[in-house]
């Protein structure tokens, strides 16, 4: 999403819910990526963290008219630029990689919830045939068939 002076706030939005879903997390790599992306690898004085440039938007948030060009700016410069750095390409690596462990979580989960239905199943039908052969031959003890 390019940032420009008409839908800074709709930018704001998404950063600003990445941010509060921090607290509702509890998966490590989900709180270790969003500490990553909103971290601050200062190369210069010029560089801040993403939250401050944030917290200026959010502190701008309710005005009208056009924003402040330095908030534009400070927006592209200081929270864009983490979607273009390597490390971001890392994090949705680590992160496609945790889904797929998920996935193979599940898919185990469920071939062994199969096995064990399947188990009882077996059982039950082979407790249904060992009582229905003790019942016939308690009636039949000689081994007359029933449809003689």
């Amino acid at each position: 999403m390019e940032i420009d002076p008409e839908n800074w706030d709709e930018y704001y939005d998404a950063w600003a819910s990445l941010d509060q879903l921090y607290d509702t997390f509890t998966n490590k790599l989900c709180l270790k990526t969003i500490e990553a992306l909103f971290s601050s690898d200062k190369i210069s004085e010029q560089d801040v963290a993403p939250r401050l440039a944030l917290g200026m938007a959010k502190a701008l948030y309710r005005i009208r008219g056009k924003p402040p060009r330095g908030l534009v700016l400070m927006l592209k410069m200081q929270v864009a630029r983490i979607l273009r750095q390597p490390t971001y390409f890392q994090i949705v690596c680590d992160l496609n990689a945790e889904k797929a462990q998920i996935l193979e979580l599940k898919s185990t989960r469920d071939q062994l919830r199969l096995v064990a239905q399947n188990g009882v199943l077996a059982l039950g039908v082979g407790t249904s045939n060992l009582i229905a052969r003790l019942i016939y031959d308690v009636l039949f003890p000689d081994g007359v068939a029933i449809l003689e």
